[in-house]
């Protein structure tokens, strides 16, 4: 396993084999998770939306995970010295895609 159990995702360890060379990642971030930290929401409540080829709204849930009756998404935002932030997430994976769509096809 790349990341051990039970270790956070900025908590080095996690090494992996190739070839020659290990590796000893001392992170790792998804990004709408790194967004939503380098658009500094670090407080409850915070929310970021970016587009692109789809559309992500993120929401600071601080150390309580928050689940949606709506179809949000619960995830980890980040975890950083020993204490996790969690956030809520509403994704739309095809939102610049439909509009370049409608642009090319209408």
């Amino acid at each position: 396993d790349f990341y051990p159990g039970g270790a956070g995702r900025a908590a080095p360890g996690g090494r992996r084999d190739r070839g020659r060379v290990r590796d000893d990642p001392g992170g790792a971030a998804g990004d709408q998770q790194a967004a939503l930290f380098g658009q500094t929401c670090f407080a409850p409540g915070e929310v970021k939306n970016t587009y692109g080829t789809g559309c992500f709204l993120l929401m600071n849930a601080e150390d309580k995970p928050v689940f949606s009756e709506n179809g949000l998404v619960t995830t980890i935002a980040w975890g950083m010295d020993g204490k996790v932030t969690y956030a809520l997430e509403g994704s739309i994976f095809v939102a610049g895609a439909a509009i370049q769509w409608l642009r090319d096809e209408a």
